[in-house]
């Protein structure tokens, strides 16, 4: 019978060592994060508001942009959760489909977590807003994550053939 450790483990056993430690990177910073997430989500709304509007302040000059800047740190914050996990999970699911598509319910599911989690903490609240915020940024920030390895992919195909054409020409 196979469980997730079991289909993991025997993925990382085919990884070379550099991939599997380049994985373990990505996946911890993934962790710090989802950490990261929990610990803005933990804050009562007293503490929170102490911390965005001053930020507003400096940033925009007035106050009615709290709402906003709020919003834009869900986006942001599940963007990099998107993108992280993206390259953590790439080196364990190699179907482009199945990849996007995993990693985007992990992080939408994580997102609706957040929310709930939001329910127990005085002065928060659960918002399908938010939810949604959140799994649209997570959906950018795959997107960005795709794309970039995509680019990544062919700029180091491209210096490889060189270098082997290099290589060549200096042999002849």
């Amino acid at each position: 019978m196979y469980t997730v450790t079991s289909v993991v483990r025997r993925k990382e056993e085919g990884l070379p060592l550099r991939k599997r430690k380049t994985a373990y990177y990505w996946g911890a910073a993934t962790l710090v994060n989802m950490a990261l997430i929990f610990v803005f989500s933990s804050m009562n709304a007293d503490d929170s508001t102490a911390l965005s509007r001053p930020l507003t302040f400096l940033l925009f000059g007035i106050e009615a942009m709290e709402v906003m800047l709020r919003k834009s740190a869900h986006l942001l914050l599940f963007a990099s959760l998107g993108f992280l996990l993206f390259n953590t999970a790439k080196y364990y699911i190699h179907k482009h489909k199945r990849l996007i598509l995993s990693v985007l319910c992990t992080c939408s599911l994580y997102a609706v977590t957040d929310e709930l989690h939001q329910l127990f903490v005085p002065g928060r609240a659960c918002q399908f807003t938010d939810w949604f915020i959140d799994t649209v940024g997570a959906a950018l920030g795959i997107l960005f994550a795709y794309f970039f390895n995509a680019w990544y992919k062919k700029r180091t195909n491209t210096q490889n053939a060189q270098k082997a054409q290099n290589a060549q020409n200096a042999q002849s």
